[in-house]
């Protein structure tokens, strides 16, 4: 086997097991890294000092939603660049967190569901359920003053 024919087959290995991303995505976090602790007045690195409990919650549950749509190389870019690298919170938790009532089992995680999807198809569903058909959606209400 010469060198090419070496590199080819190596490279197309890498690809098709997902190591290449992996491997690129873990530089991508390294490099950032690095540029926050070099200047830390970058937003960077304010940013993830700033991190509240909503922002992490927030955040835990986007990257629940990625993992549940096996988006696993955008999760594992997402997981430093969103600064969740040690507080990933549990979907109940972040759920809790933003005073939500944590899903019923079933209905996220282990039906192979985030919590994300299906908070918001539960609440895509009750306002649609709510709304009557002869009742058009409430709009801005016209202000009863009258200008000259």
């Amino acid at each position: 086997m010469t060198p090419t024919d070496l590199r080819s087959a190596l490279e197309s290995e890498l690809l098709s097991s997902g190591v290449l991303e992996d491997v690129t995505a873990h530089f991508r976090h390294l490099l950032i890294q690095q540029l926050a602790s070099s200047d830390d007045s970058s937003p960077l690195s304010a940013e993830r000092l700033k991190l509240n409990l909503t922002d992490i919650a927030t955040r835990s549950l986007v990257l629940d939603y990625l993992q549940a749509e096996h988006l696993d190389k955008t999760a594992s870019v997402f997981v430093p660049d969103a600064g969740l690298s040690n507080r990933i919170l549990s979907p109940d938790d972040a759920m809790r967190a933003l005073g939500l009532d944590p899903l019923p089992p079933g209905s996220s995680a282990s039906s192979a569901r985030s919590a994300l999807a299906t908070l918001l198809q539960a609440s895509t569903c009750s306002s649609l359920a709510s709304a009557s058909p002869a009742t058009p959606p409430p709009l801005l209400k016209a202000s009863t003053q009258t200008t000259p």
